[in-house]
C-alpha cells in the first residue's frame, strides 16, 4: 500500500496525548522544553488521522516526546508530517526509524529494533528476502536490500546494521535481557556472545557479570561511533554548524602547536 504524506502545521490541542509503547522519559521531555527557547524543532513529528471520532483529530505515530514537550512548554502549534493510507506494519516501521534517529538506544535495544525492522521490511517487500522470487514482483529490480534501505533511512552504515541484526538473530532473548542495562552491555561483548551456542549463553553472561574485565581493557570503538551518530542525528542544524566550527578550531590549534 502506498503511503500518502504531507507537511502541515497542527494545533497541539488537536493532537491526542501520547500513548507510546514505552513510558515517556520525563527527563527527555524536560530537556526538549528547555531547548525550545534557543532552537526550533530539529524535525517534525509524525501523525495520522485519528481512527475514531472524538476530541482529537490526530494521533501521534512518532515524536511522542516532542509533542509532549511542546504541550508542556505552552506552544500552540507543532510542525508535523501527516501520514495517511498506511498499514499497521508501515506505521510501526516509521516508529522504529524515528526511535533509531531520535532516541539514544542501547546496544541491546538497537539490535532488537533493527531485527524487527528487517522482519517488517521483508514482509512488506517479500522479493528482498534471501531466496525470494524477484521475478514475481515487478518492483523487485528497483527494491533495495534491507541493509541498504535501512542505511538510507537511518544514517547507519550497512556494516553496523548487519552487525546489530546478527546480534539479535544469534543471541537468545533471555540472554539479551540479562545483558541489558548492565556494564557489560557493549557492542564488543554482544559480538562475543553471539558466537556462543544458545544453550550456553546465559551461563556465559553470568560469568562475565561475576568476573568483569578491567576497565582499561580497551575502548569499544563501534559503540562510541554509534553514540556519536545518534547525537549528531538528534542535533539541530545550528548546533551542528557550531560543533563543526569548534572541531575545526581545535584541529587548527593542534596543528599550530605541533609546528
Amino acid at each position: 500500500m502506498t503511503i500518502v504524506t504531507r507537511a502541515q502545521t497542527l494545533k497541539i490541542a488537536d493532537i491526542e496525548p501520547a500513548k507510546p509503547n514505552r513510558a515517556l522519559s520525563t527527563g527527555h521531555v524536560k530537556d526538549l522544553v528547555e531547548s525550545f527557547g534557543a532552537t526550533a524543532f530539529a524535525s517534525a513529528v509524525v501523525v495520522r488521522p485519528t481512527s475514531q471520532s472524538g476530541e482529537h483529530a490526530w494521533t501521534v505515530v512518532a515524536g511522542f516526546h516532542r509533542v509532549e514537550a511542546a504541550r508542556n512548554s505552552g506552544q500552540a502549534e507543532v510542525h508535523a508530517i501527516v501520514v495517511e493510507n498506511a498499514t499497521d506494519l508501515q506505521l510501526e516501521l516509521i516508529q522504529i526509524d524515528e526511535n533509531i534517529l531520535h532516541w539514544p538506544l542501547t546496544e541491546v535495544q538497537e539490535a532488537r529494533a533493527l531485527a524487527r525492522r528487517k522482519e517488517i521490511y521483508q514482509q512488506l517487500n517479500p522479493a528482498t528476502k534471501r531466496g525470494g522470487d524477484r521475478r514475481s514482483n515487478t518492483r523487485a529490480g528497483s527494491l533495495k536490500s534491507f541493509a541498504k534501505a535501512t542505511a538510507a533511512a537511518t544514517g547507519r552504515s550497512v556494516t553496523a546494521i548487519n552487525r546489530a541484526v546478527a546480534r539479535a538473530d544469534n543471541i537468545s532473548e533471555s540472554a539479551l535481557k540479562m545483558v541489558q542495562g548492565t556494564p557489560i552491555e557493549t557492542g564488543s561483548f554482544l559480538d562475543r556472545l553471539a558466537k556462543v551456542p544458545v544453550p550456553e549463553q546465559e551461563a556465559f553472561v553470568a560469568n562475565a557479570m561475576a568476573n568483569p574485565e578491567p576497565t582499561n581493557s580497551g575502548v569499544d570503538v563501534q559503540a562510541d561511533l554509534a553514540r556519536l551518530r545518534r547525537c549528531w542525528s538528534q542535533s539541530c542544524a545550528e548546533a551542528r554548524k557550531i560543533f563543526l566550527a569548534e572541531i575545526g578550531g581545535s584541529l587548527s590549534e593542534k596543528k599550530a602547536a605541533d609546528l
